[in-house]
């Protein structure tokens, strides 16, 4: 694996720990989730994709986001 692929790699990783904490901590928001982890919204929908081939479970739903309590599509995990 070159330089930019083993980054690109971890960022990867680290992107979906940043946003896994986020959604397994409240329901949250698209924006408010890449806001919150500090990276673009493209990277927080590939991390989506990457949670939802780990864990087969209901990412997304309609409620209030806990950060700007918007009704809206919200991203949550229960752990069990």
């Amino acid at each position: 694996m070159n330089d930019d692929a083993a980054l690109a790699h971890g960022d990867d990783t680290h992107d979906v720990e940043r946003v896994s904490a986020l959604v397994v901590a409240g329901a949250h928001c698209l924006l408010c989730i890449a806001r919150r982890a500090a990276i673009p919204v493209h990277r927080v929908t590939a991390a989506f994709r990457r949670i939802e081939s780990d864990w087969r479970e209901q990412l997304i739903d309609t409620a209030e986001c806990v950060a700007c309590r918007r009704i809206t599509t919200v991203y949550l995990l229960r752990v069990p």
